[in-house]
């Protein structure tokens, strides 16, 4: 399965903060408010539908990896405010899991949406094996809203290294944490 990203503007990949001046980065009004959307009832969690607070408090679990590298980054539950998380339909199942879209106008992050396709099966066990771990789809997407760009989509493009939470495509082992490489990177971004 694959995870999308769509921008107004280019990510950045987290590899090219080691050649990029530091200056060339987007900049958010810190701390981030994450909005919830009641749609998030719509995904089937450990095959059950109508777990709006249990979506919800797996997404802000991959929220808190973020938070743990203690940045100046940092996301919070709100109940106003831009950027919002929710659950559509997006492809059907198997293929793009959850799609984010962030805006940009003069140099600032204006707002970061994330959708969940309702089509995939979601798990909140982390030793699943069949089913998506929705935190830690959740921790990936998150690194969008820092801009940070899926890796090892295309090879030719950018460097790739298997140990990182911007892998393009689902992988469990390297998602359920935010990796030492993409920490790194936002402790420049974001002291």
């Amino acid at each position: 399965a694959v995870i999308a990203v769509i921008s107004s503007i280019t990510l950045v990949n987290s590899y090219a903060l080691h050649h990029w001046p530091i200056w060339w980065w987007y900049s958010a009004d810190l701390p981030i408010g994450v909005r919830f959307s009641s749609t998030l009832s719509n995904l089937n969690i450990d095959g059950n539908i109508g777990q709006y607070t249990l979506a919800r408090d797996l997404i802000m679990a991959g929220a808190q990896r973020w938070n743990n590298i203690g940045t100046d980054f940092q996301l919070y539950q709100a109940y106003s405010g831009s950027h919002y998380v929710l659950a559509e339909p997006v492809d059907g199942t198997g293929n793009i899991l959850a799609l984010t879209t962030c805006n940009v106008s003069s140099g600032r992050i204006n707002d970061c949406d994330t959708k969940y396709d309702t089509a995939e099966l979601w798990s909140s066990n982390d030793n699943a094996v069949q089913l998506k771990i929705l935190k830690y789809v959740a921790i990936h997407e998150f690194g969008h809203w820092v801009f940070f760009e899926d890796v090892g989509d295309d090879p030719g493009e950018h460097p790739y290294d298997p140990a990182t939470t911007m892998v393009a495509w689902y992988d469990k082992n390297l998602m359920q944490a935010v990796q030492t490489h993409d920490s790194w990177s936002l402790k420049e971004v974001y002291p």
